[in-house]
C-alpha cells in the first residue's frame, strides 16, 4: 500500500475515540474529516482535521478515501447508504443495523454500485479467533457453547441482544457457513439497576447436519466475559478473549490441554489496516457484508421470541 489514504469518521463516542487513537498509529492512513455532534477534546483530533457538525458534510468533503461509521447503529443505515451512493467505501460499527430490511438495502446497494462495506465485526478480525478457525477449517464442528457479557453497558440505543449478541452470532454463523434452521432465544433474567435495564439472554440454535450453538449473553455479570468453546471429533477449542490464554486447544481423546501462542495486535487495529488495504486494492468484497447482513436476520429472529 503506497501514499497516505484519508478516511473520515462519523462519531466520536466511547468506540469512536479508540478508533481515531488507532488511526494514529495505523501506517497508510490519517483521519481526514471528523462528524460529531458535540465538540470532541481538541488534543483527540489531528492538527488541521476538520469537524463536522453534520455527517452529510462529512461525506461531501474532498478527498475522502473511505468512510468509518462508529454512530448508534439505528443511524447506521442512513449514513451507510449516503456514503455508498457518494462512491466511498465504509467500514460500519457492529451491528450493521437494528433491522433486516435496512441491511438487506446496504448490501443490496452496495453490489449495485459496486462499492465496498465492511463491517467491524470486531471478533472477527481478532488475531486468535482467525487462528482458532484456521484449525477448524479441517474439523467438522459438532457444537459451540458461548458466553459473554459484563456489568453493563445499559444502553438506551441498543438492547442487550443486539450489543453483546452481534458479537458472538458473527462467530458463530462464520464458523457454521450458514445460518441456523431453527431458533429458540428467551430473557432468562430482567431487572431494573442504578443505571438502567438489565438482561440476560439465552439463544439456542440448529444448524444442519445437527450441529449446535448455544449462547448466553448478560449485562448483569460480576465481570467481563467473552468465551466461545467449539467441539470437534478431534479436538475442543477454546477462545478467550478475557482470560489469560486467549487460545487452548483440548486434543481428544485425552483432552490435554495445549496453549496456542497468538499475536497480541487488537482486533481494531487488524480491521482498519484491512479496509485501507481492501481500498487501495480496490477490492469488492461483500462476504464480510453479507455475514453481517445473516447475523441482523438471526438477532431478529431471537428478538421476536421475547
Amino acid at each position: 500500500m503506497s501514499g497516505t489514504l484519508e478516511l473520515g469518521l462519523v462519531g466520536a463516542g466511547r468506540w469512536g475515540k479508540v478508533l481515531i487513537k488507532t488511526l494514529a498509529r495505523t501506517e497508510g492512513v490519517c483521519l481526514a474529516g471528523l462528524a460529531s455532534r458535540t465538540a470532541p477534546p481538541s488534543s483527540l483530533v489531528p492538527p488541521g482535521c476538520p469537524v463536522f457538525t453534520d455527517w452529510r458534510g462529512l461525506i461531501g468533503a474532498e478527498n475522502l478515501a473511505g468512510l468509518i461509521v462508529a454512530t448508534p447503529p439505528h443511524t447506521h443505515a442512513e449514513i451507510t447508504l449516503a456514503a455508498i451512493r457518494a462512491g466511498l467505501p465504509v467500514l460500519v460499527e457492529k451491528p450493521l443495523t437494528l433491522d433486516l430490511p435496512e441491511a438487506s438495502a446496504i448490501l443490496d446497494l452496495a453490489h449495485r454500485e459496486q462499492v465496498l462495506v465492511m463491517v467491524e465485526q470486531t471478533h472477527l478480525f481478532s488475531p486468535a479467533y482467525r487462528m482458532a478457525k484456521e484449525r477448524l477449517d479441517q474439523n467438522r464442528i459438532s457444537s459451540i457453547t458461548a458466553r459473554a457479557g459484563n456489568w453493563g453497558p445499559f444502553r438506551r440505543d441498543t438492547p442487550v441482544l443486539w450489543d453483546w449478541g452481534a458479537h458472538d452470532l458473527a462467530m458463530v454463523l462464520d464458523l457454521m457457513g450458514s445460518e441456523p434452521v431453527r431458533v429458540s432465544a428467551r430473557r432468562s433474567r430482567l431487572e431494573e439497576v442504578e443505571d438502567g435495564t438489565g438482561e440476560q439472554i439465552e439463544i439456542d440454535l440448529e444448524f444442519s447436519g445437527d450441529r449446535t450453538a448455544s449462547i448466553e449473553l448478560s449485562n448483569l455479570m460480576d465481570r467481563k466475559c467473552r468465551y466461545l468453546a467449539v467441539d470437534c471429533a478431534a479436538m475442543r477449542l477454546i477462545y478467550d478473549d478475557v482470560g489469560p490464554d486467549p487460545l487452548v486447544v483440548h486434543e481428544k481423546p485425552t483432552s490435554a490441554p495445549r496453549i496456542i501462542e497468538v499475536p497480541p495486535t487488537p482486533p481494531v487495529t487488524v480491521a482498519l489496516g484491512e479496509f485501507a488495504q481492501a481500498i487501495s486494492a480496490k477490492s469488492l468484497d461483500l462476504d464480510g457484508l453479507r455475514l453481517a447482513v445473516d447475523v441482523v436476520s438471526v438477532l431478529e429472529r431471537c428478538a421476536r421470541q421475547f
